[in-house]
């Protein structure tokens, strides 16, 4: 059976990175996709900060075509019905980018084999605790790998598979919500009315939420499995890649137990941080006041938001130059230093 320091389940933008990062270290790294990259993916538009993200560990050509291409300015209608464009011509880093995420996926992904780890296409894993630590990483298109670090990276939509992960949604009445308000609208209430629900609907749940269990014995939910926002914040993506740098950042600095401690810590100032500025900008809409649901959103943010958030960030917590520290040594040993992160916030 191979073994591997890391099996890493989920090849988005957060698993390839933390991939590509722990191979460069020196780490044996599995990583375990799904998908083959052959389907189409949501579309996305991410802020132009992800350029510097991309650079940070070496990827860069990624903002360009044709896995990017330039969206100069952001159109919405927020607080009010009149839409209002947002210009990134003032932004150090250009233009937004649309991102093609099949092709951006798996160049990432690539990246990754390049850096010498492996990867595994077209099979799901599912993670089984060893007699003697770590797991057994279990492909469904067959075969097994001895996992000392379990990563979990499949996105605010993924289980657990076999590890003992627990999720938690800011919001748990969105879905209600929305097909009440949909029975009052004008035009399409009465185009929907009697019909029934077409076989090809795809449903994505894309409600913020976060891990209440998300760190345990040898193994680490990283990205979206961590936390997710709002989609409306467009920062998913630069959220799942910085969290990716900064976790191969504390693997090659602390032993288990106080990684463990910080990333528990972390995750609560970022729901923190995520829930204030969440609160801030829903509350400059105004056209639902007489939702139930409306209410019942801004009434747990502000109560959320009234909480004291104190950020600070680490500027050489990119990960780029760790140096690899043995899993059994980081597992085993005590260290120093426990860089901080800056929490969530929507631009």
């Amino acid at each position: 059976m191979a073994q591997y320091d890391f099996v890493i389940a989920g090849a988005g933008p957060a698993g390839s990175v933390f991939a590509l990062l722990a191979a460069r270290a020196g780490y044996r790294v599995l990583l375990a996709e799904k998908s083959r990259f052959d389907k189409s993916r949501f579309g996305e538009i991410a802020p132009p900060e992800l350029r510097l993200v991309l650079a940070r560990v070496g990827l860069q050509y990624l903002a360009d075509e044709p896995f990017c291409c330039d969206a100069p300015a952001a159109l919405s209608v927020w607080g009010g019905d009149q839409p209002k464009c947002r210009q990134h011509i003032l932004s150090p880093y250009g233009p937004a980018l649309r991102i093609d995420r099949r092709l951006f996926d798996e160049e990432l992904a690539l990246a990754a084999r390049e850096a010498g780890a492996d990867l595994k296409l077209g099979g799901a894993v599912r993670f089984v605790p060893h007699p003697r630590g770590g797991y057994i990483a279990e492909l469904s298109n067959g075969g097994e790998a001895r996992a000392q670090i379990s990563v979990l990276a499949t996105g605010r939509g993924g289980g657990g598979f076999g590890l003992p992960y627990v999720r938690r949604y800011l919001d748990d009445n969105v879905l209600r919500w929305w097909l009440e308000a949909l029975a009052r609208t004008k035009v399409i209430q009465q185009v929907l009315d009697g019909c029934p629900l077409p076989r090809t609907l795809s449903v994505t749940n894309a409600r913020g939420s976060y891990a209440q269990k998300g760190i345990g014995n040898q193994w680490v939910a990283i990205g979206d499995s961590r936390i997710a926002p709002d989609p409306l914040s467009g920062l998913g993506i630069i959220w799942a890649i910085d969290d990716a740098i900064l976790v191969v950042h504390l693997f090659s600095r602390m032993k288990w137990q106080r990684l463990s401690a910080e990333m528990d810590a972390r995750t609560v100032r970022d729901v923190e941080a995520y829930s204030l500025d969440h609160a801030r900008t829903y509350a400059t809409e105004l056209r639902f006041n007489n939702s139930q649901f409306w209410n019942s959103v801004l009434l747990s943010e502000v109560l959320t938001s009234q909480k004291d958030i104190s950020l600070d960030l680490d500027s050489e917590s990119s990960g780029k130059h760790a140096t690899r520290l043995p899993i059994s040594t980081m597992l085993a040993r005590s260290a120093g230093g426990t860089p901080q992160h800056a929490g969530c916030c929507i631009a």
